[in-house]
């Protein structure tokens, strides 16, 4: 069995990804959703990057600290 064998038996649905430009709050309101710690982000059907939980918080808390400032 190779690795996209196994991948067909579990999966059963489309796999999650975000585009570039998606909010950062909708992504994470997705990642929440369907239990992620990490998503795909793709752009024109190919992968641009994989960020994790950790990285978008910290990207969205940056976000709120630079709005509490100006």
């Amino acid at each position: 069995m190779n690795v996209r064998e196994l991948l067909a038996r579990r999966q059963r649905k489309p796999p999650t990804v975000c585009h570039p430009d998606r909010r950062v709050s909708d992504v994470l309101e997705s990642m929440r959703n369907e239990g992620l710690t990490s998503i795909p982000v793709v752009e024109k059907g190919s992968l641009v990057a994989v960020v994790s939980l950790s990285e978008l918080i910290a990207g969205q808390q940056d976000e709120l600290m630079t709005a509490k400032v100006a």
